[in-house]
């Protein structure tokens, strides 16, 4: 089994949320993900977009975690 998603939603004007939620399970090892992330438009060129995601993973390597968090802050240029 696979699957995945994109979602968005625009709070306002100027600030949109998204999450991206996916799985990836077989008969040895499930692998989950989400990233969740906020963007707030600065104006027409810049936005802060700050992230956390998360990573499972049911059968991680010897001595490894199942579970890894990365946290982000992003300053973000469009042209």
């Amino acid at each position: 089994f696979c699957g995945e998603a994109k979602l968005e939603h625009a709070l306002t004007e100027t600030t949109t949320i998204t999450d991206k939620p996916a799985v990836e399970a077989g008969s040895d090892n499930t692998f989950a993900a989400n990233d969740l992330s906020i963007e707030v438009r600065i104006n027409a060129a810049f936005a802060l977009s700050a992230a956390v995601g998360v990573r499972y993973n049911s059968a991680p390597p010897l001595g490894r975690k199942s579970t890894d968090t990365l946290t982000t802050v992003h300053l973000v240029y469009s042209y």
